[in-house]
């Protein structure tokens, strides 16, 4: 048997990146076959991530919330646009 593979953290991390890409590439499709209006599915899209979210901001270990950065504003700005084009 072989060893398992392991993959350096900024690997892992690309993975992942791509992987959410796609989904959120697929999410306009999916909302598209169950017939959920825009509105509804961009609710639901905050309302499934702020769990996480919170469960990321106060991570032992971390800054916590604190004062984001211009690259995190960035990010912010470019996936509310994304919101409200649908």
């Amino acid at each position: 048997m072989s060893p398992p593979m392991r993959f350096s953290p900024r690997a892992l991390a690309l993975i992942v990146l791509l992987f959410s890409a796609c989904v959120l590439g697929l999410a306009p499709i999916l909302v598209r076959l169950t017939e959920t209006g825009p509105a509804a599915a961009g609710f639901w899209r905050f309302a499934f991530a702020l769990p996480i979210l919170f469960l990321l901001a106060g991570r032992p270990g971390g800054e916590g919330i604190g004062r984001p950065g211009k690259f995190m504003l960035l990010a912010g700005l470019f996936f509310a646009l994304d919101l409200s084009f649908w």
